[in-house]
Parts: C-alpha cells; sequence; structure tokens
C-alpha cells in the first residue's frame, strides 16, 4: 500500500510540474490576438510582379563578376626629388647592427646581412625600390639608388 502511495504522489507531482511549465508557455488572449493580427496583415500583402523587360535588363546574381562597388579615390603624389627620395628610403632601412667577418663588413638586420654590393628592398608609398649597399665602415654605411648616394650612421 506504501509503494502506490508514493506512486500516486509521484504521478501527482510530475503532473503539478509538467502543468507549471505548460502554464508558462500559453499565450495570453491579447498577445495571440497581436500575433494573428501581424500573420493577418503579412498574408494580405500584395505581390508586384517585376516586368519581363527589367528581368532583362538585371545582372545574373551568381555572376562572380559582381561585386561590391568600391569607389577608388586616386590621391595625386606630389613628385619629390631624387634628393629627398634616398633621404625617405634611407630612412626605411634600419640595420640593428654591424660585424666583420673575414676582413669584410656585413650589415645586421633582423632577418638577414647585407654585403656591399648586396641590394635590399624598401617600400615607399606603395612601391617597392631596390636600394644598393654600396660601402659598410665599423660606423657606418651607404646606399645607393638611381645614381644617388647617401651615407647613414649605424644607430
Amino acid at each position: 500500500m506504501k509503494v502506490a502511495n508514493i506512486r500516486i504522489t509521484a504521478l501527482l507531482a510530475l503532473f503539478v510540474g509538467v502543468m507549471g511549465i505548460a502554464q508558462g508557455q500559453i499565450m495570453s488572449e491579447e498577445a495571440r490576438a497581436q500575433k494573428l493580427e501581424v500573420s493577418r496583415n503579412l498574408l494580405n500583402r500584395n505581390v508586384a510582379l517585376v516586368e519581363k523587360e527589367l528581368i532583362a535588363k538585371a545582372p545574373n546574381p551568381f555572376s562572380r563578376g559582381l561585386g561590391i562597388a568600391v569607389e577608388v579615390v586616386v590621391e595625386e603624389v606630389e613628385a619629390i626629388s631624387g634628393d629627398e627620395l634616398i633621404k625617405e628610403l634611407g630612412r626605411q632601412i634600419n640595420p640593428t647592427g654591424v660585424f666583420m667577418f673575414n676582413g669584410e663588413y656585413l650589415l645586421i638586420f633582423r632577418e638577414r646581412r647585407a654585403r656591399v654590393g648586396d641590394m635590399i628592398p624598401v617600400m615607399y608609398q606603395g612601391e617597392q625600390y631596390q636600394i644598393i649597399i654600396s660601402e659598410i665602415s665599423s660606423a657606418s654605411y651607404k646606399i645607393q639608388y638611381d645614381g644617388l648616394e647617401l651615407q647613414q650612421k649605424l644607430k
């Protein structure tokens, strides 16, 4: 008899718990009326057909050539003289040191070393320039570009 009472009590508790959960899921009459009104308004809208001429003129939406249109603004860069250019390029070259190997000085950069005659690529205003190391001493080095030469001190 005790087992039957426990089962009935457990079923009653389960039923009350399920009803409590279901109670929170049921909408009120006002909320249900609002949802139905929104649904009716969406279903009553008229669908306008697109004319065949417009469809023929429209581009294929699956074409790979279509993309987001980006307006490109080209700014005219003021031309600088060769002397100013080599100074700007020289500012871009930042060796971390110098050392001597087999009687020859080498410039040390983070990832590489450079000897006299080596070319170093330098980016300036979106263009890449090839700068030549023309001389290296214990305290300075010289770079060349387009027949111009600039001496830089090691920092």
